[in-house]
């Protein structure tokens, strides 16, 4: 079959990557590498670590087909099915993987990650988490901007402020958070509660505390309205308003 084995450990090198594992495989024609037990794939930006791993030495695609964790100085990925392309930097992730960098840790059904420009595309059942200013942000689709410390999610989207002890929540259909802003924007006809109040407008600025609101600003069509009883209503319209 024109195939070579090694069974007592050893190791498959060539021009970007050094595998090692106990258990190796490599066939010269299709140039296919197989792995299992202790595989290490070692490059110049991370180290993988694996049970069972499969590698091209032609393409430099690792194929991850069991539980394993890629050690970089910029995040770690824990991943137990989907590839790795270790020329372009890039990966597609799949069976909820999670991706952990600096403060946040990204996890979804499906996510396609670009190590060079340091972003995260999810497909399904997205979860963010930034567990330095304590906030959580879910959709069925979205992605995460390392380098502009920005993402969006959308698709029943939520995000979960928990930084003070009265959570604040956050329902849209997408909304984009910011986290060198204070202020959430609301678009297309927003409504916003508050006790026995109502504000209404084309666009509401929320500016926050932490997860406490500050004030709201509606800058075109405002409308308010406050329930005095079952039968009466106080009404308040105007081109701009300030709701403290």
């Amino acid at each position: 079959p024109n195939i070579g084995y090694y069974f007592d450990g050893g190791k498959i090198v060539d021009t970007e990557n050094e595998l090692s594992s106990i258990y190796g495989q490599y066939s010269p024609d299709t140039k296919q590498a197989v792995f299992n037990f202790d595989v290490q794939l070692v490059n110049e930006e991370y180290t993988l670590y694996s049970d069972t791993l499969e590698y091209n030495t032609n393409t430099k695609i690792a194929d991850i087909i069991g539980p394993s964790v890629m050690v970089s100085d910029s995040n770690v990925i824990y991943s137990k099915l989907g590839w790795y392309d270790t020329h372009n930097n890039t990966s597609m992730l799949f069976d909820r993987s999670i991706i952990v960098s600096k403060s946040q840790q990204l996890t979804g059904d499906t996510i396609f990650y670009n190590r060079a420009e340091g972003f995260g595309e999810v497909f399904g059942n997205m979860i963010l988490n930034d567990t330095t200013r304590r906030v959580t942000m879910e959709g069925n689709y979205g992605f995460y901007d390392e380098i502009k410390e920005a993402s969006m999610a959308t698709d029943s989207a939520r995000v979960i402020d928990y930084s003070q002890p009265d959570t604040f929540y956050l329902h849209a259909d997408t909304m984009v958070y910011k986290t060198k802003d204070s202020a959430v924007y609301m678009f297309k006809n927003p409504i916003l509660w508050n006790l026995d109040y109502q504000i209404f407008g084309d666009t509401i600025k929320v500016y926050m505390n932490d997860s406490t609101v500050r004030w709201a600003h509606v800058p075109a069509f405002a409308f308010a309205t406050q329930q005095k009883d079952t039968a009466f209503f106080d009404q308040l319209s105007g081109k701009d308003l300030k709701a403290f």
